[in-house]
């Protein structure tokens, strides 16, 4: 078995077993480059994977990272004239959409599952509902810019993969390449619902360190190279001539498609829900207060949760799956710039039940609540010692003093250190 990174042959040198995570499946480790590939590899057919309405809503309002997609290719092409964009599973189609809106491009995704589909309906760009083969008369002509966000580590032969795209770049083109790290799998400060997302077992065929993402570009012969961590994924810049860096944010350019998004007249319910929650949370995130208070009527309009919670599977299929995100962000503003410290209780506790039950029932994809979760029941202390309800206060920061409990993420180390600050022992000191 060949390292699906590097190519290197019989060179593994362990195995990482998976029975943590509920799979027989394991990870075998190169010992040149340190990736892993997965065994046996899946099969899957991406035309039919994500086809349910609540995969295409958890993506569009809350799981599709448009900061990541639309921000760094925005950034990275920002410097060059206005030319044509390739994107090579292109999801929803966020990032090709930013390009052409923004920057002027002519951008065409190929995207076989039916995210591509509703993307092309909704946002009105050009994705081809099949997968590009060297016979496709797109595949005829050349690109100044491929894009391939979080694709390759689903590819059974990445590097002819990588080849063929390669093939079609322009004198002085460039691909613009993400994938997941495998260092997540063993940074103990990364949730369990990070690490499945990392692995996404039974999909992925391969798990990329940063030595096995370059040498994989380089085999190509693109030898200008930058790669950096974002999150958890490498993010990836290769071509045959220097790049220019970047002079502009990503933050900048984020908000800005996001501006431009919200400005669209009848715009689907299920993308208004993500762009204006996405836009109001950037702003509260960044103290932009005077900016997110105008979007709070709207947020709170549309997360307005009319489904009983009693029956959580019901609840999850039928309301918006951005709840308990956005129930966080708007508890911070009015804790942070309103002072109304009963509404911020109410929407912080909110958020920190309906969290634990999405983790429980779909931990692969409930990343962000896995995030969110204890620190939303913080701040509901945070909100109760702010009304004077001094008991209750106390019983959430001795709470997260704890571990995190059954199926549940532990408590973030700042969180814990936050919470033991304001918490009192029963006998007063």
């Amino acid at each position: 078995m060949n390292c699906l990174a590097c190519g290197s042959i019989g060179l593994f040198d362990s195995e990482k077993e998976l029975k943590e995570f509920g799979t027989d499946v394991v990870l075998k480790i190169c010992g040149q480059c340190g990736s892993g590939t997965f065994s046996p590899l899946p099969t899957i057919d991406y035309r039919t994977h994500t086809n349910s309405d609540y995969d295409l809503r958890d993506y569009v309002e809350l799981n599709a990272n448009i900061g990541f997609l639309a921000g760094s290719i925005l950034r990275l092409i920002d410097q060059r004239p206005p030319g044509r964009l390739l994107d090579i599973g292109c999801g929803f189609g966020f990032a090709a959409d930013s390009v052409r809106r923004l920057l002027g491009w002519e951008v065409v995704g190929f995207e076989p599952s039916r995210y591509g589909v509703r993307g092309a309906e909704i946002l009105g760009v050009d994705i081809r509902p099949e997968y590009l083969t060297a016979d496709h008369p797109m595949a005829q002509q050349k690109y100044d810019v491929i894009h391939v966000s979080e694709v390759i580590e689903h590819i059974e032969e990445p590097q002819s993969f990588i080849a063929f795209l390669a093939s079609l770049l322009s004198e002085d083109g460039m691909i613009i390449a993400s994938t997941p790290d495998i260092s997540v799998l063993d940074n103990d400060a990364m949730s369990r619902s990070i690490k499945l997302s990392v692995l996404s077992i039974g999909a992925h065929t391969v798990l990329f360190s940063r030595s096995g993402l370059e040498q994989l570009f380089e085999s190509v012969g693109l030898s200008n190279i930058h790669c950096e961590l974002r999150g958890t994924s490498h993010l990836i810049v290769a071509s045959k001539v220097p790049y220019k860096k970047p002079k502009r944010s990503m933050e900048e350019f984020y908000e800005a498609y996001l501006r431009s998004l919200i400005e669209v007249d009848a715009m689907d319910p299920m993308l208004e829900m993500g762009v204006v929650s996405r836009l109001f949370s950037f702003y509260v995130n960044h103290g932009q207060f005077d900016k997110a208070d105008p979007l709070l009527e709207r947020v709170i309009k549309l997360s307005d949760v009319s489904h009983p919670i009693s029956n959580f599977d019901a609840f999850l299929e039928n309301t918006t799956t951005i709840v308990p995100y956005i129930y966080y962000y708007i508890g911070m503003h009015y804790y942070a710039y309103k002072g109304n410290y009963e509404l911020s209780r109410f929407y912080f506790l909110l958020c920190w039940q309906i969290s634990i039950e999405k983790i429980r029932r779909r931990p692969a994809v409930s990343v962000v609540e896995s995030d969110l979760l204890w620190r939303s029941f913080l701040h509901y202390g945070l909100s109760c010692e702010a009304l004077g309800d001094d008991s209750d206060a106390q019983s959430a920061y001795a709470r997260l003093q704890m571990d995190g409990g059954r199926d549940l993420p532990s408590v973030q180390s700042d969180v814990r250190s936050r919470a033991k600050e304001r918490y009192r022992n029963p006998n007063g000191s």
